[in-house]
């Protein structure tokens, strides 16, 4: 079998992979959800992200990540919500 050329993989899309997903199901959670509850969700679904919905608008990702660097910035679990955690920057 020939090596790959760099920069030559096949890349799905956000749709690609929603769809695939919608056989399994997507786990979402809504912004004035609390980081604490989103934790929990991830927790018992087995996933390190979560969809940000606003009823069937996409409005982020969660990821376990952004989690961490809440509780580490002294924001309580318990009391911010999904809608308050800020990403890397990069977004």
């Amino acid at each position: 079998m020939p090596a790959e050329e760099p920069g030559s993989h096949d890349f799905l899309s956000v749709r690609d992979v929603l769809r695939e997903k919608s056989l399994q199901g997507v786990i979402d959670v809504r912004p004035d959800a609390t980081v604490r509850s989103a934790a929990d969700l991830m927790l018992s679904a087995g996933v390190g992200s979560l969809l940000v919905m606003d009823g069937l608008r996409l409005i982020g990702i969660l990821t376990e990540r952004d989690m961490v660097r809440t509780a580490r910035d002294g924001s309580s679990p318990q009391e911010t919500l999904v809608r308050d955690v800020r990403c890397c920057g990069w977004c």
